[in-house]
């Protein structure tokens, strides 16, 4: 019983880890709250698990720790952030030290693997209501609609989100597969990381159902129409080519797994013809136009950082909303908001993660994709990554996922 107890927190504390990463309904709607319960519950767990066993934190944990914090703190303290904006810069404390504690419950493979599974299950699901969407529509207004602050509304059905506003008066025509998440943009990013992995476990091949699970990823990564996850999608297939071929050559359903795989890539782009155009048109558009790719990249946000010395160090969220600016580049615009000194604490930290797996620099080059279109460089789910890296773990030795 307390095994299975054990079980159930855990992976429940897996799952909160996601929610608070990428769900729209945890990080724009319900954020303050929902960070906070992240924090008290990481907290809770980590104690009661201290009792057993004596979780210490490294002495290179301790020193990045306080260089964020002290960096935060900075920023507070030069731009005069003591009243306004004062509640998301101890959300990101929160999310530093949450992580912190949750690496810290399982070791780096346990908490891949457990990643891993739980992503293809959201994965599993996310394709149902894709295609019950396409079959349809209205099944969407089977649940609440959420009016969000900064991005599409949505309806809520918990564990998937249908995009709302557009076409029909109620829904969009180019439906994309957007999960959990605020946009299908942030899905890709969970997805790909999650086969990724999956393709990278030594393991691979060994077990059955592996090619159905590649599949299931592959498929639904497609039905994001993501262009940045078309090309890391790519990237990784190709990465793991001989072992993707391998895994098909020994499988004895590939006919099956062919004909679903083709089944969900046709209902997927001939919904009266809107998506395959809509498809190739943003593909153009963003890979076409220098102006748009520099654009969406929020480059220019770096020259903020040359105009003072004392910019290096973060001008804060404030003045960074007085620019009237918007950036989906979390790198730059946490050069520029929370400061270099930063900015490169978690780039250490995620460099030295990316160096403890395989295809190292082709893990970190998908990271910087990530962070490049979407706000998830401190998020809670990657925090743990970059926390991984710093840790000293000694059962990575034997981690499947490791080099």
């Amino acid at each position: 019983m307390k095994g299975i107890k054990n079980f159930i927190n855990k992976n429940v504390l897996i799952i909160l880890v996601l929610y608070t990463t990428c769900s729209i309904f945890f990080i724009e709607i319900y954020y303050s709250i929902a960070i906070t319960l992240f924090l008290l519950i990481s907290c809770a767990v980590f104690v009661l698990s201290n009792k057993e066993n004596k979780l210490l934190f490294s002495k290179n944990e301790i020193i990045v720790y306080y260089i964020m914090i002290f960096s935060i703190l900075s920023v507070i303290l030069i731009n005069n952030c003591y009243a306004e904006s004062i509640n998301s810069y101890a959300a990101i404390l929160m999310q530093i030290t949450g992580t912190l504690l949750i690496t810290h419950l399982f070791s780096m493979e346990v908490f891949i693997q457990r990643y891993v599974n739980i992503v293809m299950i959201f994965a599993a699901i996310s394709l149902v209501c894709f295609g019950l969407y396409h079959i349809y529509p209205s099944i969407a207004l089977l649940f609440p609609k959420t009016e969000a602050v900064n991005s599409l509304s949505y309806y809520n059905a918990v564990v998937h989100v249908f995009q709302a506003s557009g076409a029909y008066d109620f829904l969009v025509p180019f439906y994309r597969n957007a999960g959990i998440c605020w946009e299908p943009g942030a899905y890709q990013a969970i997805l790909n990381l999650a086969l990724w992995f999956f393709l990278s476990d030594s393991k691979l091949g060994s077990r059955k159902y592996d090619l159905a699970k590649v599949v299931l990823l592959v498929v639904t990564i497609g039905t994001t129409y993501s262009t940045t996850g078309y090309l890391v999608l790519a990237l990784s297939l190709l990465v793991h080519l001989k072992k993707v071929t391998n895994l098909i050559l020994k499988s004895r359903s590939i006919t099956l797994i062919a004909v679903v795989g083709v089944a969900f890539g046709i209902l997927a782009v001939t919904r009266k013809g809107v998506s395959t155009l809509t498809m190739f048109n943003k593909m153009a558009r963003e890979f076409g136009d220098l102006n748009v790719l520099f654009e969406r990249l929020s480059l220019g946000d770096l020259k903020l950082l040359f105009d003072s010395p004392v910019n290096m160090l973060g001008i804060g969220f404030k003045r960074y909303q007085l620019l009237n600016t918007q950036s989906a580049n979390s790198i730059t615009h946490t050069a520029v908001t929370l400061g270099m000194p930063f900015l490169l604490s978690l780039a250490t930290m995620y460099g030295m993660f990316c160096r403890k797996m395989k295809h190292s620099f082709v893990l970190l080059l998908m990271l910087v994709m990530f962070f490049s279109t979407e706000s998830f460089i401190w998020r809670p789910l990657f925090l743990c990554f970059a926390w991984y890296g710093v840790k000293n773990d000694k059962s990575n030795r034997n981690n499947t996922y490791c080099k």
